[in-house]
């Protein structure tokens, strides 16, 4: 592949704020004020700032995100969640640019020593650059975490530094979904088949919801289906709340954005455990409950183990609704991550206090 026709399929706008959002797990207004900067008063007058993503290539605009830009929204929500602020990022990014003429963290080049940002020069010797050298920085582990989700290699467009990204792997490359430029217009889709997840999604709700007759249909494997295609087709991480909290909880997290849902509003109330377990782990959803007791019934720990299923439980006695609350919000960010990374089944304690999750024994 020419160096051009890189450009074209990593540079191409291809994905709408919407979709942008969806794919990064971002908030579409945050997405929209990356990528086309935003404007607040000061005094009597407006002040522009300016994009954090560079949207539009070659000195066209553009309102869609390319997949570069993609990956860059990835990069930036990152950043941010160490601590690095908007502008420090910009000013990295302003740093790169001059010396590479490059609009895009994703970049092969960039990597993290667990504390500054650098930049290898490979027409340099492979010489090395710290960015942003008057500041400092606290780069996580989670941001190479994210570097290893993704694919680089080849060129796009001119310049001496290769290492675009091609593919990201947003659950991980242990898992069969994939998104590439280049097959099913940029689409979460399955690896190897070039099939979209939501097509294998919609398949799966018209099929009554067999996985059997998913896998029939595309000659696909239980496993394509039921740990990657579902998942990805109900737009990323869902959460299953148990009968053992308030649906209110559900619908307060609904309404921040969250894709959570109670089990009243799947089955009914009375519903055994290693039913909706189950049905819920063929799903790809993932368990939020209070009760422990699960992980010690012979039938209930066969339907976690048998299905797959990743499940969270809210530690601590005697905790009032508001504790409950405070107690799973300020671990969402976490939450979030170990679902979308931690391959099930699996069970997680959250704690009534701190933030570091547990890992529980299902044997």
């Amino acid at each position: 592949m020419s160096d051009t026709s890189a450009a074209t399929h990593l540079t191409a706008p291809a994905y709408t704020v919407a979709e942008a959002a969806r794919l990064a797990d971002l908030s579409p207004g945050r997405v929209r004020r990356w990528m086309r900067g935003y404007s607040f008063p000061v005094g009597d007058r407006l002040r522009r700032q300016r994009p954090v993503v560079r949207v539009g290539h070659d000195g066209h605009a553009s309102h869609l995100a390319s997949f570069l830009d993609l990956v860059d929204l990835l990069f930036v929500k990152r950043f941010l969640s160490t601590g690095v602020s908007l502008q420090r990022i910009r000013g990295a990014l302003d740093e790169a640019r001059s010396i590479l003429g490059t609009d895009n963290f994703a970049r092969e080049v960039f990597f993290f020593d667990g504390r500054n940002l650098f930049l290898q020069m490979q027409d340099q010797g492979n010489a090395i650059l710290q960015l942003m050298t008057d500041g400092q920085w606290t780069i996580a582990p989670v941001i190479r975490e994210l570097a290893e989700q993704i694919e680089f290699g080849g060129e796009a467009g001119s310049g001496p530094v290769g290492g675009f990204a091609q593919k990201w792997h947003p659950l991980g490359r242990d898992r069969p979904i994939v998104i590439d430029p280049r097959v099913a217009f940029g689409a979460p889709s399955l690896v190897g088949r070039g099939v979209k997840t939501a097509n294998v999604y919609d398949l799966f709700v018209a099929e009554n919801e067999r996985v059997d007759a998913v896998c029939s249909w595309w000659d696909l494997s239980p496993v394509e289906v039921g740990r990657g295609a579902l998942r990805a087709g109900t737009r990323g991480v869902r959460f299953f709340v148990d009968n053992n909290l308030s649906p209110g909880l559900a619908r307060g997290m609904r309404a921040f954005g969250e894709d959570v849902i109670h089990l009243t509003e799947e089955f009914p109330a009375d519903t055994e455990d290693a039913e909706w377990l189950a049905r819920v782990g063929s799903r790809g959803w993932f368990v939020i409950t209070r009760d422990d007791r699960i992980r010690y019934r012979s039938a209930e720990l066969a339907a976690i183990r048998k299905s797959s299923v990743g499940a969270f439980f809210l530690g601590g006695k005697n905790r009032s609704r508001c504790d409950l609350i405070q107690q799973l919000v300020r671990n969402w960010p976490i939450i979030k991550e170990h679902a979308a990374k931690t391959r099930t089944p699996f069970a997680f304690r959250i704690p009534p206090a701190g933030s570091k999750l547990k890992s529980l024994p299902l044997d």
